[in-house]
């Protein structure tokens, strides 16, 4: 299935909690909200510039997305109505996470810093500013107890959520670090990069356990799937590949025709949605592997 009516590259697409709904990102200045019932459009929001990252509170009640024009916005799910508009970044905002609690949103920027939000009152609580390049992407652990930070400085950072102190620094990309996921279990941290590889780190120790090789290109995005057993990445390379989570072995190749912005598992596990060109795809993983 192909979702298109974007007018511009999309860039980021989620599913909702309950798979009911996807939400996507696009340089057109739009979030698009799908039902995945009919995979009919529901509604468009708005922005002033480029969306770089749309994503759902944990209890499906929010959409946070993250802009260009440096501000993360947050939308009532229901209504779709404008809640807040949270200002402090000083350049691109282009990436945000809930907690799994959904009681914070973290942001990473252009401007080298994450920002950790509270919910309750929509306030800034803390900057994270430790890294020396732009913030491509962050992600909450499993448990609420880390949060996980790739950048442009060819490294990724694990903090403490509580008292937002740098627990580890994880060094062997040779490029820019463009996305980074926690496995479901927390046991692992995934990571992509512009030097073409995915790496898959060990979080007791935080040292490397695989480096994954196969994208001709930079890779995007690296998301585990729900159950943990499969690790989906997107490229430059124009495909999507699904890893084998345990032998890291490569089970299966979706190819597009434009490169491959982003992916996501929907919450069963049973569909994964890509964002290429000015469209979402939903692909079924049951004949993938």
């Amino acid at each position: 299935v192909s979702l298109a009516q974007h007018k511009a590259e999309v860039l980021c697409c989620s599913w909702s909690p309950d798979g009911a709904h996807i939400a996507s990102a696009s340089q057109d200045k739009t979030i698009k909200v799908w039902s995945t019932n009919m995979y009919t459009l529901v509604s468009t929001l708005y922005h002033d510039d480029w969306v770089n990252c749309s994503s759902w509170s944990p209890d499906g009640l929010f959409i946070a997305s993250a802009s260009s024009g440096h501000v993360v916005k947050v939308w009532d799910a229901k209504s779709f109505s404008l809640v807040t508009t949270l200002i402090s970044h000083t350049d691109q905002v282009l990436c945000c996470c809930w907690s799994k609690d959904g009681a914070f949103l973290a942001s990473s920027s252009y401007d080298k810093t994450l920002k950790v939000w509270e919910i309750s009152r929509f306030a800034l609580v803390s900057t994270l500013s430790s890294h020396t390049g732009q913030v491509r992407c962050c992600s909450w652990s499993p448990d609420g107890a880390y949060i996980l930070s790739a950048s442009q400085d060819h490294t990724l950072k694990v903090w403490t959520a509580n008292t937002f102190a740098l627990v580890a620094t994880l060094k062997s990309h040779t490029n820019c670090v463009l996305g980074c996921s926690w496995s479901p279990d927390g046991s692992k941290i995934a990571s992509s990069s512009w030097d073409s590889t995915i790496k898959v780190w060990e979080v007791t120790t935080f040292t490397l356990e695989a480096t994954l090789v196969s994208h001709i290109s930079r890779v995007n995005c690296c998301v585990w799937s729900p159950d943990g057993k499969h690790l989906a990445s997107t490229s430059c390379d124009k495909t999507l590949k699904v890893w084998d989570a345990k032998t890291y072995s490569q089970v299966s190749t979706l190819t597009h025709t434009y490169w491959v912005n982003c992916c996501s598992w929907s919450p069963d596990g049973s569909l994964i949605a890509s964002a290429s060109d000015e469209k979402v795809i939903v692909w079924k993983t049951n004949p993938l592997f």
